[in-house]
C-alpha cells in the first residue's frame, strides 16, 4: 500500500495499482463471480454467514461514518470558516473582498478552503464505502486524519495570519469582524480556531487509533456510540 502526494492510497493487485474505492468495487465483482460457481445451497449457506458477520460488526463499521462526523464536527469551526470564505461577499460586500485580499489572509484560506472541501469528501467517501462493511474503510480513516492534519497547519497560519494583517482593529466596527449568531465574524472566528487546535490534535490521534486498531478501543466513547446508535 503506498501515498500518492498525500492525496490517494493505492495498493497493487495483480500487476494493477488501483484506489481503494476501485480495490473494493473489484473486491466485490470478483466475489460474485466466484460466488456464481458455487452451488444453491453454498451460495444459501454464504449469504447467511455474510449477514451474521454484518449483524456482528455493526458497532465497528456501520456506524463508523457517524462516529467519524462527530470527531471532525467537535474538533474545531471547519465548517464555518469554509462558510464564511464561501459566502463573505454575498453577505458583506466589498469590504468582505477587500479583507480576503489582503495577502496574509487569502494565501492561507486558500489553502484551508482546498483541505476542507478534501475533508468533506474524504467522509463522503468513508460513509459511502462501510455501507458495504469493507474493512477498507480503516484505509480512508487514516487518510482523512491526513487531511485533518493538513487543515490543523492551515487553520493556525490562517490565524497567524489575520492578527498580523491588522485587520481585527482596523474594521473592529463592521460585521464582517465582529459579526455573531448566523453571520459570524472574523474575530470570533479565529477565537474558535485558536481555541481548537489542541482539539484538532487530539481529533487526529483519535482518527489514526481507529484506523489502526478499529473502534473496539473506544468503548469508553459510550456519548459518540450511543448517538451513532440512535440513528442506525
Amino acid at each position: 500500500m503506498e501515498s500518492m502526494g498525500g492525496l490517494n492510497t493505492y495498493i497493487t493487485v495483480d500487476g494493477k495499482k488501483m484506489t481503494m474505492a476501485e480495490y473494493a468495487k473489484y473486491k466485490k465483482a470478483k466475489n460474485k463471480e466466484i460466488q456464481s460457481k458455487l452451488s444453491q445451497r453454498k451460495q444459501r449457506e454464504l449469504r447467511k454467514k455474510k449477514r451474521e458477520e454484518r449483524k456482528a460488526r455493526v458497532t465497528e463499521i456501520t456506524i463508523l461514518p457517524k462516529v467519524v462526523k462527530s470527531i471532525v464536527k467537535n474538533a474545531g469551526p471547519i465548517r464555518s470558516l469554509a462558510a464564511y470564505y464561501d459566502n463573505a461577499y454575498r453577505q458583506w460586500g466589498t469590504i468582505a473582498n477587500l479583507i480576503l485580499e489582503l495577502p496574509e489572509i487569502r494565501n492561507p484560506f486558500v489553502l484551508f478552503r482546498a483541505d476542507a472541501h478534501d475533508i468533506v469528501n474524504t467522509i463522503m467517501e468513508i460513509s459511502e464505502i462501510a455501507k458495504g462493511n469493507e474493512k477498507a474503510v480503516f484505509a480512508y480513516v487514516q487518510k482523512l486524519s491526513w487531511k485533518l492534519d493538513n487543515a490543523k497547519a492551515k487553520m493556525k497560519a490562517l490565524y497567524n495570519g489575520v492578527v498580523a494583517s491588522g485587520v481585527l482593529f482596523q474594521f473592529k466596527d463592521k460585521e464582517c469582524i465582529n459579526g455573531e449568531g448566523r453571520r459570524l465574524g472574523l474575530r470570533i472566528l479565529m477565537t474558535r480556531t485558536f481555541k481548537s487546535l489542541e482539539a484538532i490534535e487530539a481529533a487526529i490521534s483519535e482518527l489514526n487509533e481507529i484506523a489502526t486498531n478499529g473502534l473496539d478501543t473506544f468503548e469508553y466513547r459510550t456519548d459518540v456510540l450511543e448517538r451513532a446508535y440512535r440513528t442506525i
